[in-house]
């Protein structure tokens, strides 16, 4: 099962989807970009209806979590993505795996607060959701 965002969908990956019949989430404007008969395009009841636990569901996009929690609030799936999407609560999840790794949540109304000698620098400062590198900086020193 999965769940496409239709502006970055491969033909390796289309044609994965229509070779498996893997049943594919139609969503949003899938009438107008994806005209293949032999994909097996569902409607958002029938898709999420036919979920089973032993499934895997897939995303090619972080608007497939937003989807995926608006019709199964409660999955695993859904509660286990949103989990790890958050960076603030994977390391604090995995701490005791990595002791002498710096790290600090704070909010950015703070972030000139901050005692600048508690800090070991070089440090990365990076949102706490968000992906493709957006919003990572690199601070050499204070």
């Amino acid at each position: 099962m999965i769940i496409l965002n239709e502006s970055i969908v491969s033909p390796i990956l289309l044609k994965v989807l229509e070779k498996q019949q893997i049943p594919v989430l139609e969503q949003g404007q899938w009438g107008d970009t994806l005209t293949s008969e032999k994909l097996n395009i569902q409607k958002d009841i029938e898709f999420f209806k036919s979920m089973e636990k032993e499934k895997r569901i897939l995303t090619n996009s972080e608007n497939g979590i937003t989807v995926l929690g608006h019709f199964q609030p409660n999955s695993n799936e859904y509660i286990w993505s949103k989990l790890l999407k958050d960076k603030s609560q994977v390391r604090n999840l995995t701490k005791s795996l990595y002791p002498d790794f710096y790290f600090q949540d704070i909010d950015l109304s703070i972030i000139s607060d901050l005692d600048k000698n508690q800090i070991p620098y070089p440090v990365v400062i990076k949102p706490n959701i968000g992906y493709s590198s957006v919003g990572v900086h690199k601070v050499k020193n204070e």
